[in-house]
């Protein structure tokens, strides 16, 4: 039995190269079936839409993570739904559940769907798209009132306005669709050779130590 406080570089290499097809095998079975596995990856595609939100002062009339809390609520799923027509396998709110993204890209509002049919996608994420701007539309006629009556009060008690007062905190402007969906029919790449090699390098080190317990145990 080798005590582990008097193991050495060269102990170790000779557990390697005792055990070599406990340490090898193991991981290059588990690389060559997730090789197989991912010949059977269905391709998936993914189209997008580019949003510039508006802006009331010097904020957003609406953050990407309001967007994405807003838009996985059950009733905006349902009206994505309804948008889309009964389009067969999103007859549910349920099958859209955490598969429309929206992320901030550059001052955009990126809206991102994967699926595996490129048209689908492209359907999903106009829908999505249509309905955060109709409701961009109705933020910024809120705050554009708000800020009218903001002027008139100024104007009312301040008679003029100082030239120095923040230009930008008496602006809103409208959201607008920079980029209409893009329907792209090229599937989205899966890199094989790193998840294979993920695979592998997992069960060698699990094979590694497993090598090492069974020294430590005496085992042959």
């Amino acid at each position: 039995m080798i005590e582990e406080k008097d193991i050495s570089i060269a102990d170790i290499i000779g557990i390697l190269r005792k055990r070599w097809q406990l340490v090898l095998l193991p991981g290059l079975i588990a690389a060559f079936a997730v090789y197989l596995y991912t010949l059977t990856i269905p391709k998936a595609y993914m189209s997008y839409a580019l949003l510039r939100p508006g802006m009331s002062g010097t904020m957003l009339i609406e953050g990407p993570s309001e967007t994405q809390e807003l838009m996985d609520t059950l009733t905006m799923r349902e009206e994505i739904c309804k948008n889309l027509g009964n389009l067969p396998g999103y007859e549910s709110p349920d099958a859209l559940k955490d598969s429309i993204k929206y992320k901030q890209v550059a001052g955009f509002l990126r809206i991102e769907v994967e699926t595996y049919d490129p048209e689908v996608a492209e359907k999903i994420v106009r829908s999505a798209l249509n309905i955060t701007y109709k409701r961009h539309q109705k933020k910024y006629k809120e705050e554009k009132l708000k800020l009218d009556r903001l002027v008139k009060y100024v104007k009312d008690t301040i008679k003029p306005i100082p030239l120095s007062s923040g230009i930008k905190e008496f602006r809103v402007d409208p959201s607008e669709i920079a980029l209409e969906p893009v329907l792209d029919r090229n599937p989205i790449p899966v890199n094989k050779v790193k998840i294979v090699l993920y695979a592998f390098f997992i069960v060698f080190f699990l094979s590694v130590i497993y090598a090492f317990y069974l020294e430590s145990k005496g085992g042959h």
